[in-house]
């Protein structure tokens, strides 16, 4: 769905909620880097991952994630939206996907199956909760502004 002529940043709803089309074509081309060089991307999320998986999607970004964690079907609820039309979207999940312990618990067992020490993963987090419950497990970046990775955070992961 496009955005009225006019609205900043323009583009579509999905690039809007990711900052815009320019910040979009940033995280495509940091992202594109980072795989080129062999790293392995994930999402973990306490947001709904058929909502995740659908934006990254229409932006062309999720292709650059190997899985995406988070919560399912109606774990935050029904909408009238919901109601009125009941197929399951293509893009949910499957119980596989879904966070069902801490991230910090996830991120071990995925450090683990991936046989990766705690200078080889980092955890992006605007929580800084989150962040304080992965020290000693592996690095992490904190996201002050909660609006996700901009340029300095970027930098940062370089």
């Amino acid at each position: 769905v496009e955005c009225p002529p006019g609205t900043v940043g323009a583009g579509s709803w999905t690039s809007g909620a990711l900052g815009g089309v320019e910040r979009v074509k940033e995280l495509h081309g940091f992202f594109s880097d980072l795989q080129a060089c062999g790293v392995k991307l994930t999402v973990i999320t306490k947001g709904n991952v058929g909502a995740c998986r659908y934006l990254l999607e229409q932006e062309g970004l999720l292709k650059f994630f190997e899985r995406v964690f988070g919560m399912l079907g109606l774990f935050y609820g029904e909408s009238e939206f919901d109601q009125a039309h009941p197929e399951v979207s293509p893009h949910e999940g499957s119980p596989a996907d879904e966070l069902n312990d801490s991230k910090a618990n996830l991120i071990s067992r995925l450090m683990s199956a991936e046989g990766l020490k705690d200078a080889e993963a980092v955890l992006v987090e605007d929580d800084p909760a989150e962040i304080s419950s992965v020290k000693g497990l592996c690095r992490s970046v904190f996201v002050s502004e909660r609006k996700g990775m901009m340029t300095r955070e970027l930098q940062e992961l370089k």
